[in-house]
């Protein structure tokens, strides 16, 4: 097998009636360059297994599987998928979505390989419940704003770029994977939009007004908790604010900005004490002008010197 130029990374756990349409889509691929397939199988109950093992021995110059004896769940299973993969640039879709476009890859890499200042690539997407009908007023991913160039504060309101689309420089990833910088322990929320985040505060994001994959809501995903979502975004940009390097915030709209997010995160009624203290501290640094008002509170009503 040719090394890869594009590793494309399938994770799956009991997708037994959707993972055969997933495989043939990125399968179907039309390319100049040669790709690799890592599917990562989480000790599927449901003969999900057999299916993608089938597939391996059909194809065992394309396809690597990596299983599991026990269930380790999504976050370890996408993270340990990620380290396998070895391609110069890395597509992730999940077993239950699949792709429409038989070009994607191509058009995505043409770019990236034309853009060096972008570190990813995103597509608008259909939405379909467990039937393949069409959802069409979704509530949990916005449709409405998508954007491109550097959208690093744009995605701190909302996340809006669709995981089974992209397509990333894997390098990026890799360093984001290190040790000093990632903690499973603390990323157990999530790793995608944390993912996108870090790319985007460093590097542009370009949208391809296109719609490349479809994304399956059904009882065995978390699409339809809009409670998790909510829960998880204000965690994950609780770390990415909490880890800002020196010179991030640079201008005094940019310190506003932080301070806006900081300030919803604050009145959240779902957060923890703790929680609630690590957000006051991070506010009097980037809105310094509410420090006192801060302390008073603090102080007073809980007897805590911030």
């Amino acid at each position: 097998m040719n090394s890869p130029l594009v590793s494309v990374l399938v994770t799956t756990y009991n997708h037994k009636y959707y993972i055969a349409k997933c495989l043939d889509s990125i399968l179907m691929q039309n390319t100049t360059f040669p790709i690799e397939l890592v599917i990562g199988e989480d000790c599927s109950t449901d003969g999900t297994g057999e299916i993608v093992e089938e597939y391996k021995n059909r194809y065992p110059n394309i396809i690597r599987l990596i299983a599991s004896k026990e269930n380790v769940g999504p976050v370890k299973n996408g993270l340990r998928g990620i380290r396998a993969c070895s391609g110069k640039f890395l597509s992730v879709c999940d077993g239950d979505d699949f792709w429409n476009d038989k070009n994607k890859l191509q058009k995505q890499v043409d770019f990236l390989e034309k853009n060096e200042e972008y570190g990813i690539v995103y597509s608008d997407i259909y939405i379909i419940d467990k039937e393949g009908k069409e959802v069409v007023n979704n509530k949990v991913i916005d449709q409405t704003y998508y954007k491109s160039g550097y959208v690093f504060w744009d995605l701190m309101r909302n996340c809006f770029i669709n995981t089974n689309t992209v397509l990333i420089r894997k390098k990026i990833l890799d360093e984001l994977l290190h040790e000093s910088r990632f903690d499973i322990k603390t990323k157990w929320f999530i790793y995608d939009y944390w993912f996108w985040l870090n790319i985007a505060k460093e590097h542009k994001v370009h949208f391809f007004n296109e719609k490349m994959a479809t994304y399956r809501i059904h009882s065995n995903n978390l699409s339809g908790n809009k409670r998790f979502f909510s829960e998880r975004s204000l965690y994950l940009k609780l770390d990415v604010i909490s880890n800002f390097e020196k010179g991030v915030v640079k201008s005094r709209n940019e310190k506003n900005k932080t301070g806006g997010i900081l300030i919803v995160m604050l009145i959240n009624k779902d957060i923890g004490f703790k929680t609630r203290i690590k957000i006051s501290k991070l506010l009097i640094k980037y809105s310094p002008s509410i420090k006192y008002l801060l302390s008073r509170f603090w102080k007073k009503y809980l007897g805590i010197a911030l």
